[in-house]
């Protein structure tokens, strides 16, 4: 191994280190200002401040969310968690998921919903799920109309998992780049219906 590769290797583990430990003290304020809001929702006597507080309340779960995600990042870049693959029944993860977040969507006026499956795949399940709330995630986050959709394939001895939504999405140009870390791409215009 080189230097060069070398060097590569502690700055990454470093970065790693960094992440971990920023997600951990972000976490702990983040946690009060959601203890915060409960008792600012109870104590609401405007419904327009109730619904406010109901908008604060979700962009704080993704606050949180997005924490979770960075450390899970940070502790693969480190070596942790080793992937432990099992049979995942991928009906039960993807209703799951579906009813989860229809709330969420519902509150801003879209479906979301999964299309029942019996598929089974072998993979490690926690971050199996971490990747498809990644993209659920960023599907009601960037549809301001329309629907989520949530599914999979079968391809031969495969099966590939769709989140399709009606959002904004990627710009062809911005594709390449998304896969790199922390990288946001641009909001391409929204299709014409």
């Amino acid at each position: 191994m080189s230097a060069k590769d070398v060097k590569a290797e502690l700055a990454a583990a470093r970065n790693a280190k960094f992440i971990a430990a920023a997600s951990h003290h972000l976490r702990q304020p983040t946690q009060s200002l959601m203890l915060f809001l409960a008792v600012l929702k109870q104590r609401a006597r405007d419904v327009e401040i109730e619904k406010i507080a109901g908008r604060i309340e979700e962009a704080a779960e993704a606050i949180g969310r997005l924490l979770d995600g960075m450390l899970e990042v940070a502790k693969l870049d480190l070596g942790i968690p080793v992937p432990r693959p099992e049979v995942v029944f991928l009906g039960d993860l993807l209703k799951r998921l579906a009813d989860e977040y229809a709330p969420r969507a519902n509150r801003k006026g879209i479906r979301c919903r999964m299309v029942p499956t019996s598929a089974m795949a072998y993979t490690d399940p926690l971050l199996l799920e971490s990747a498809l709330r990644n993209l659920i995630e960023n599907a009601l986050l960037y549809t301001s109309s329309g629907r989520v959709l949530i599914g999979c394939r079968r391809r031969r001895d495969a099966v590939r998992i769709d989140v399709i939504d009606t959002g904004s999405g990627i710009d062809c140009d911005q594709l390449g780049a998304i896969f790199e870390d922390f990288h946001q791409g641009q909001r391409a215009r929204p299709l014409q219906r």
